[in-house]
């Protein structure tokens, strides 16, 4: 049942076209040779312009659906796949310091990225970073920050963005589910904005 809904979700995506800073991962990385593979949907917020001015009461909320891809290349080092309809997004995430126990652990990583656009009103910069923080509290809860750098030349036509975002996440799995609600607080015309998002998949 959960795939069939994983691959109507991979289906949406390919028709919805939205820009998502949205994480779903923690500072955590696979073991060699695991695979993952996910699904979230985040709320994105875009305002209009008339006259020259942004018009809050204009706003639109898009749904962005997107597929979550990871395989593990080596202890504390993985790479990522993530799509949506605008485009898709390539990054190797490492693992730079941990220490704790399977209970109770603090992670650090680093996660460069490169990323495509499919859409001709949205330009985004070739290259970007994100720094990754998560705190396991229990063998199956932790709790995650992602401080993200994108430098955008343009989102919408009618939208200006900062170039950093951040992400504040809980992540709750078994041995080879996981699901993941999560925050992602940005600014959008000057103003600060939140996105609400979930993302759930299986490891293999």
């Amino acid at each position: 049942m959960f795939i069939k809904l994983m691959f109507s979700i991979v289906l949406v995506v390919s028709l919805t076209g939205c820009f998502s800073r949205s994480s779903y991962q923690t500072a955590d990385t696979l073991n060699q040779g695991e695979f993952e593979i996910g699904a979230g949907v985040t709320l994105i917020k875009s305002t209009a312009e008339v006259a020259g001015e942004y018009d809050k009461n204009k706003a639109t909320t898009y749904i962005s659906p997107e597929l979550l891809l990871r395989f593990g290349l080596v202890n504390n080092l993985d790479l990522g796949l993530k799509a949506t309809g605008a485009g898709a997004e390539l990054d190797f995430k490492f693992r730079f310091l941990s220490f704790g126990d399977e209970t109770n652990r603090f992670s650090f990583a680093i996660r460069p990225f490169i990323s495509a656009d499919f859409e001709d009103d949205i330009e985004v910069n070739k290259a970007g970073a994100s720094l990754l923080i998560s705190k396991k509290v229990s063998k199956t809860v932790s709790f995650y920050l992602v401080g993200n750098y994108h430098p955008i030349k343009k989102l919408h036509l009618d939208d200006k963005t900062s170039d950093f975002s951040g992400v504040l996440g809980v992540s709750i799995n078994s041995k080879h589910f996981w699901f993941r609600p999560e925050l992602v607080i940005s600014d959008l015309n000057s103003e600060l904005v939140i996105f609400p998002g979930i993302g759930m998949g299986f490891t293999y």
